[in-house]
């Protein structure tokens, strides 16, 4: 049986065996994934991931941000757009 949507691999908790998230992106590709997210970022080897998500072909889903905003609060959308600029649009990190 097919499932109806595809599984992302939180290489935050899973993998941990391979090493470092680099590492553990190659562990969940071949375990099957296609897909992968972590959790906060700025203490993460950002170019590192975005190297490995190159190599494997995987797709980032999702990373959770610090410091914790609230996007429906316009008070706050001056700092969700320095946090774009830090990491969103950082090459190789966000794909088609």
């Amino acid at each position: 049986m097919t499932a109806p949507y595809q599984l992302s691999s939180c290489i935050e908790w899973q993998f941990a065996d391979a090493g470092e998230l680099d590492a553990r992106l190659h562990a969940a590709k071949a375990a099957g994934f296609a897909m992968a997210e972590f959790h906060l970022w700025r203490d993460k080897p950002v170019d590192a991931i975005a190297g490995a998500l190159s190599e494997t072909g995987m797709r980032l889903t999702g990373i959770c941000v610090d410091p914790a905003l609230k996007l429906e609060d316009r008070a706050e959308w001056d700092k969700w757009q320095e946090l774009q600029g830090q990491l969103f649009f950082r090459e190789g990190l966000v794909n088609d």
